[in-house]
């Protein structure tokens, strides 16, 4: 099964980190995630502006062949 996300996914980690983030201020908020999807990168960086902690992501090998 493939699943992609859009830029709306990116707006809806923002909008939940942000919301976290005022509910609950002095909570440490770590987000992690797997880059199958393809826009990671983005995704925690909306994070971050969101007002996480800690943002870490981890590279699909599928999308970097290191074998050539």
């Amino acid at each position: 099964m493939s699943f992609w996300l859009t830029m709306n996914d990116v707006l809806l980690v923002n909008r939940l980190v942000g919301s976290i983030r005022a509910k609950y201020p002095d909570l440490p908020i770590h987000v992690h995630s797997h880059d199958t999807a393809g826009i990671s990168t983005a995704s925690m960086i909306a994070a971050a502006a969101a007002g996480a902690d800690v943002v870490d992501v981890a590279i699909d090998s599928e999308y970097f062949d290191l074998s050539r």
